[in-house]
C-alpha cells in the first residue's frame, strides 16, 4: 500500500478520535482498509453509552466477520489512533484480520495516564503480539504531521476537561477541526451500507467527558 495512502488513513483515525472527544467520549478512532487501499469501514469509541466494549477496533472486527471473506480479511489492514487493547486484539485475531498500523502505542498511553494519576484499567494493557503472536504490527506515529495529535496527547485534553476548575483546553490543544463521519460504516464503492449497530441517535446521551480508563 502506498505510504501516502497509509498516512491519509492514519490522519483519518486521529480525526475520528477528535470527533469522539467532541462528543464526550474517549478519543480513539479506527479505519478498516482493503488490500487496494480502499477504506471499507470506520468508527470511534462509544463507551460513553455505558458499554465499555464499544471500542472501534472491536466494532470493525465484527463488521469484517459479517461482510468480508476470510481472504479479504487476511489481506486487510486496520489503521488506528491507539494500539489495540487485549479485547480488541483478540477479536482481530479470531476474525483473521491482517496487519495493524497504529499512531500511539499502549505503552505510551499507559505511561501518560500514570503521569496524570488516572487509575489503571480493569484489564491489563498488553502489546498486540502478546495476544496475537505473529501478527504484523507497525507503529507509524513518527511520520504523522505535528498538527495531528496522537492519541496520548488527546487523552491529556480529556483529563483537563474532566478535572473540576480546569480550563477548557481542548480546542486550543487539538488544533484541528474534525469532520465527523456522516455514516458510521462505509462499504466498498460510493454507497454506504446501513450500520450494524444502533445509530448514535439511539444511544443514551453521554453525561459528558470522562477521564479515560486506559482502554
Amino acid at each position: 500500500m502506498d505510504d501516502d495512502i497509509e498516512q491519509r488513513h492514519l490522519r483519518r483515525c486521529v480525526e475520528l478520535a477528535a470527533a469522539a472527544l467532541a462528543e464526550g467520549d474517549e478519543p480513539f478512532g479506527s479505519v478498516l482498509v482493503a488490500a487496494d487501499g480502499t477504506a471499507l469501514a470506520e468508527d470511534h469509541n462509544r463507551v460513553a453509552s455505558g458499554d465499555r466494549t464499544r471500542h472501534p477496533e472491536f466494532e470493525l472486527a465484527r463488521w469484517a466477520a459479517a461482510n468480508m471473506t476470510p481472504e479479504e480479511r487476511e489481506a486487510a489492514t486496520v489503521f488506528t489512533s491507539g494500539e489495540h487493547c487485549p479485547m480488541c486484539a483478540a477479536a482481530h485475531g479470531w476474525v483473521g484480520l491482517g496487519r495493524i498500523v497504529y499512531a500511539s502505542s499502549s505503552e505510551q498511553l499507559a505511561a501518560r495516564l500514570a503521569d496524570l494519576g488516572v487509575p489503571p484499567p480493569p484489564v491489563r494493557t498488553l502489546p498486540i503480539q502478546e495476544i496475537v503472536p505473529g501478527l504484523p504490527v507497525e507503529a507509524r506515529f513518527p511520520a504523522l504531521p505535528t498538527r495531528f495529535m496522537t492519541c496520548t496527547a488527546v487523552t491529556t485534553a480529556v483529563h483537563d476537561r474532566s478535572t473540576p476548575g480546569a480550563p477548557a483546553t481542548r480546542p486550543r490543544r487539538l488544533r484541528l477541526t474534525p469532520t465527523p463521519p456522516t455514516q458510521r460504516v462505509k462499504t466498498r464503492g460510493s454507497s454506504p451500507s446501513p450500520p450494524r449497530t444502533p445509530p448514535r441517535s439511539a444511544l443514551p446521551a453521554p453525561s459528558g467527558p470522562r477521564a479515560p480508563s486506559g482502554r
